[in-house]
């Protein structure tokens, strides 16, 4: 979707070719950039994990998942 200088793109990626289509497998992820001339000027994302071992393994690699921008 795209809407002024704002694009929005929504995604289901497996780890696994076999799950590709299956909603209970793999993440639900959104991205949201804000362009300009052509230049990413923003970018946010938010991620959702779709079954327990996805789950388990954002809580154990999510510490380590950082940037230096923060949260917000």
């Amino acid at each position: 979707m795209v809407d002024g200088d704002v694009v929005v793109f929504h995604s289901h990626v497996t780890l696994k070719k076999k799950d590709r289509g299956n909603d209970k497998r793999g993440f639900n992820i959104m991205d949201s950039w804000r362009i300009k001339d052509g230049k990413i000027l923003e970018h946010w994302d938010a991620i959702q994990p779709l079954n327990g071992f996805m789950r388990f393994f954002v809580w154990l690699v999510g510490g380590k998942i950082s940037n230096a921008n923060g949260v917000f």
